[in-house]
């Protein structure tokens, strides 16, 4: 008996064995990454912090643009949803802070003073917040490159992305920042994006980066830009609290499509239609980032979009 024992237990090791040789019992990159991606896409609340620096550059001149996101959010995935969202975006030494808050169909923005809100669907705010966060529901196909290592407790993920399967987060990232970067003239070609992912030991993402480098075309005027995306989820898995201040009733009600603003625009585009100025403000100071006399086609669209900022500001006064 044993005999037999001693024989059993020298079977299970050579096998152990073989299999480590083997390979087997490996984790595979990208199931952790789906495994994390579903768990993560199933939280019902959740806080993040998101960051995108970008550098825009033409005829041998550079802008820097840079916007930070917090937000709160809790009921994700069902009627009552509820958001709270603190916006900063910079841009020519100019800084544009915005405070938001999403509550029964409605999206309340503050900033510069004035406080708006309008009806936006359930569907409208959730694509809104898959902006501000990065894609994470990418298929294997996706990967050009995929590999991972453990870190402690932790997988950090490590990929290639083909530029086609960003656009979608590359223009609601654009459309957030006016229409200096939203024109229907616009041409972008992606170049492949690198990125990594970390997997925490409870199998929710954590945090990840993306690196995307672009080529702009306005009105045959060509631009390079890079960017740099990245979020950080606090405390995936824990339940968040999401308070609403009781002052909503101060926010003046804005009917976005009499604008002919779309009401899935964000919280940048809200804050651009409700406060022409700060909007022209921040456009000016891109104006004057590209004074050359070979930016005269970029000026001239500049030029357009401070006409578009300051109509849609007398327009919201006519609303009011």
């Amino acid at each position: 008996m044993k005999r037999k024992s001693v024989k059993l237990m020298t079977a299970v090791l050579a096998c152990v064995g073989l299999l480590a040789l083997a390979g087997c019992g490996k984790k595979d990159p990208y199931t952790v990454y789906e495994e994390a991606s579903k768990k993560s896409s199933a939280l019902e609340s959740m806080e993040l912090n998101s960051d995108m620096d970008m550098t825009l550059s033409a005829a041998g001149q550079s802008m820097d643009i840079s916007s930070s996101t917090k937000a709160k959010m809790s009921g994700v995935n069902s009627e009552n949803m509820l958001a709270d969202m603190d916006v900063t975006l910079e841009t020519g030494g100019q800084s544009m802070t915005m405070k938001s808050y999403y509550k029964d169909g409605y999206y309340f923005t503050e900033s510069g003073g004035q406080k708006i809100k309008y009806a936006m669907d359930l569907a409208q705010m959730q694509a809104q917040l898959e902006s501000s966060a990065l894609k994470t529901d990418l298929k294997k196909e996706d990967f050009k490159e995929i590999s991972m290592e453990k870190k402690d407790k932790d997988y950090v993920i490590t990929f290639n992305l083909s530029g086609e399967t960003m656009s979608s987060l590359v223009d609601s990232t654009l459309s957030s920042l006016g229409d200096f970067l939203n024109s229907a003239d616009l041409k972008m070609e992606i170049a492949d994006i690198a990125g990594t992912a970390t997997v925490n030991k409870d199998g929710y993402f954590s945090d990840m980066t993306m690196k995307m480098p672009l080529t702009i075309t306005i009105q045959d005027q060509e631009m390079t830009m890079d960017m740099n995306l990245s979020a950080t989820y606090v405390n995936p898995g824990k339940e968040v609290t999401v308070e609403i201040p009781d002052n909503l009733d101060d926010y003046l009600e804005i009917d976005m499509s009499a604008l002919g603003i779309q009401g899935d625009t964000g919280a940048a585009g809200g804050a651009e239609g409700s406060n022409g100025e700060d909007a022209a403000d921040g456009e000016d100071a891109q104006d004057g980032a590209f004074t050359d006399d070979t930016q005269t086609g970029a000026d001239g669209t500049q030029d357009n979009a401070d006409a578009d900022s300051t109509d849609t500001a007398g327009n919201t006064d006519e609303a009011a």
